[in-house]
C-alpha cells in the first residue's frame, strides 16, 4: 500500500536507546513498537509479523542470539539485526549459526541505521 509505515521492532533494555533509536527511525518513516523484554517482543512479533527486529545482544532472560534463533523459527521471520556495544569477533559466527542478517556495534549512527533497514526491506 502507498504510504504505508513499515512496521520494525526494537528491543534493549536500555530506555535511553530505545527513546533515541524509536524517535529516530518513527523520523524516518518507520512505525517502531519497542520492547524491553525480548520474551515479550516476540509475542508481538509472532501476532504482527513485522518486517525487521532490531535487538541488543546482551539481555535478559534471553540473549540477542537466542533471541533471534527464536525469531528464525516463526513460519515467516523478519530481518533480525543486532546491535552491541561489547563487540567480540566471535559474534559474527554466533550472529550467523541465529540467522541474524546483520551485527553492529554501538554506537551506531541513525544514518546508517535507516540504510541498513532499506536495504534489508528493499534488497
Amino acid at each position: 500500500m502507498i504510504g504505508e509505515r513499515i512496521a520494525l521492532v526494537l528491543v534493549d533494555d536500555d530506555e535511553q536507546i530505545l527513546v533515541i533509536v524509536s524517535q529516530y527511525l518513527s523520523f524516518s518513516g518507520f512505525d517502531v513498537h519497542t520492547f524491553n523484554n525480548p520474551l515479550t517482543a516476540l509475542e508481538f512479533i509472532r501476532e504482527h509479523q513485522p518486517r525487521v527486529v532490531i535487538s541488543d545482544v546482551r539481555m535478559e532472560p534471553i540473549n540477542g542470539f537466542e533471541f533471534s534463533k527464536q525469531i528464525n523459527g516463526l513460519p515467516s521471520p523478519p530481518q533480525v539485526i543486532l546491535m552491541t556495544g561489547y563487540y567480540q569477533r566471535e559474534f559474527e559466527a554466533l550472529a550467523e549459526a541465529s540467522g541474524v542478517a546483520k551485527i553492529l556495534e554501538k554506537p551506531v549512527r541513525g544514518d546508517d541505521l535507516v540504510q541498513i533497514v532499506r536495504q534489508l526491506i528493499y534488497p
